[in-house]
C-alpha cells in the first residue's frame, strides 16, 4: 500500500518497492519516496481537490478567499471543467462546482482538473483515469 499524506507544508509518499520500503526501514530509516515542499497554491489545490472528492461539491470562490489567494489562481481549471460540464458530468454555475448525481463515481477524475501536475509535469500521485 502506498501512503502519501501532506505533513507540516510538505507532501510525504512511502517508497512503493517492497523491498526498497523494507531495507529502509531495517536501517531505521523512514521509507519515503518523494517528499516535496508544498507551495501555497499546491495548498490551495489540495483543499479544492478534498473538498471534491468529499462533498462532491464546492464554492470554488470561498475556498480561494480562505486561502487569500487571487481568482487567477485556478484559472488553468477552467478548460477541463467546462468539457466535464459539456458531458454532463459537472454542473457549473458561477464559482460552484457540484459533480452531477450519479456521476459522484467520478469525483477523482473531476478533481484531476484542479490537479496542476497532473497535465504538465512527471510529477504524479495516484491518479485518476
Amino acid at each position: 500500500m502506498v501512503l502519501s499524506i501532506p505533513l507540516n507544508g510538505r507532501y510525504i509518499q512511502n517508497e512503493v518497492v517492497l523491498g526498497l520500503h523494507a531495507g529502509r526501514v531495517l536501517r531505521g530509516k523512514l521509507p519515503t519516496a518523494k517528499d516535496y515542499r508544498l507551495t501555497a497554491n499546491d495548498r490551495l489545490r489540495d483543499d479544492v481537490i478534498e473538498r471534491l472528492t468529499c462533498d462532491f461539491e464546492i464554492d470554488v470562490a470561498q475556498v480561494r478567499a480562505r486561502h487569500g489567494a487571487k481568482p487567477a489562481a485556478l484559472e488553468s481549471s477552467a478548460p477541463r471543467l467546462q468539457a466535464l460540464a459539456a458531458d454532463g458530468i459537472v454542473h457549473v454555475e458561477g464559482s460552484r462546482v457540484q459533480i452531477a448525481a450519479g456521476s459522484c463515481i467520478l469525483a477523482r477524475t473531476v478533481a484531476s482538473a484542479f490537479d496542476a501536475y497532473r497535465f504538465s509535469s512527471g510529477r504524479t500521485y495516484s491518479q485518476a483515469v
